[in-house]
């Protein structure tokens, strides 16, 4: 399996993101290091909101740790 590079993943974690209607309505801001650990920061409607960005990105290739930081703004 070809390790993923930063811009790469953060390249697939973006698509990730835009492609999933359950995201729409979050403020979405995010960064990785060369080892796929994934910080994800910025706004969400609900907490299950916050929760399925979390799931969604954890099946993102190359992503092998993530922090979720990202705050439900009702």
């Amino acid at each position: 399996m070809e390790i993923a590079t930063p811009i790469t993943l953060l390249q697939r974690v973006q698509h990730a993101i835009i492609h999933n209607p359950q995201l729409n309505n979050c403020d979405i801001q995010y960064q990785a290091d060369d080892d796929g650990k994934l910080v994800i920061e910025g706004e969400a409607e609900t907490y299950f909101a916050k929760q399925m960005a979390q799931e969604v990105l954890r099946n993102v290739e190359g992503v092998s740790a993530i922090t979720n930081d990202l705050t439900v703004v009702y």
